[in-house]
């Protein structure tokens, strides 16, 4: 499929940035890196400046002590919009394309940092958002 014209969302990401990386390596670590499992936990949140700007902040950890590493990252991103926009519906959305939109953000640098230790470089797995969002709200 060829797309010649795009539609532009009402809310748009100005900018993404790293807000925190912790990073250990655990050099005791004698298992095979290339097929780990890693436990991932996942936050976000939204957070309304004003009516027409706000941030979705994502945190993800993944690993443990007993695995080869154990990483947290912090990212946040800003939209914004020229709509007014209420302040529940506003942070409902950052929470909800907070994890849709910064998810890849977050994946590419916990890549990035993991191909850095010598390691094998951890891709976090590709989310279904929509199963995931609900599963988690009925929990």
């Amino acid at each position: 499929m060829e797309i010649r014209e795009y539609v532009k969302h009402d809310l748009q990401l100005e900018e993404v940035e790293v807000v925190e990386i912790q990073m250990k390596k655990n050099c005791n670590y004698q298992g095979d890196d290339t097929e780990i499992q890693m436990p991932v936990i996942i936050e976000v949140k939204g957070n309304v400046i004003n009516s027409q700007a706000g941030y979705s902040w994502i945190k993800v950890t993944a690993g443990n002590e007993s695995g080869p590493f154990e990483i947290e990252v912090q990212q946040r991103g800003k939209f914004t919009t020229e709509k007014t926009l209420d302040e529940k519906t506003f942070e409902r959305f950052l929470e909800v394309q907070g994890i849709k939109i910064l998810w890849s953000y977050v994946r590419q640098t916990i890549f990035d940092i993991t191909a850095k230790t010598g390691l094998t470089p951890y891709m976090l797995p590709t989310l279904d958002v929509v199963a995931t969002l609900n599963k988690n709200i009925k929990e």
